[in-house]
């Protein structure tokens, strides 16, 4: 939950964000939002190539694993 790691950050819990200091809430959600990478504005090449990555990492860990049994 993204709000979890900004309250932390600000050394509130988040109870205190929520119920005592809502207005916070709504500049706590704007940072959230800008925070959090858009990825319909990707292009389908960039998303491709990012499938692509995540798979080849996932067999490299997969032959390091291997290797290390």
């Amino acid at each position: 939950m993204p709000h979890v790691s900004l309250v932390t950050e600000a050394g509130l819990r988040r109870n205190k964000l929520t119920h005592k200091h809502s207005g916070l809430k709504d500049l706590f959600s704007a940072l959230v939002k800008a925070r959090t990478p858009v990825l319909d504005v990707l292009p389908d090449s960039a998303r491709g190539r990012s499938a692509k990555q995540q798979q080849d990492l996932a067999r490299v860990r997969a032959e390091r694993d291997d290797l290390r049994g």
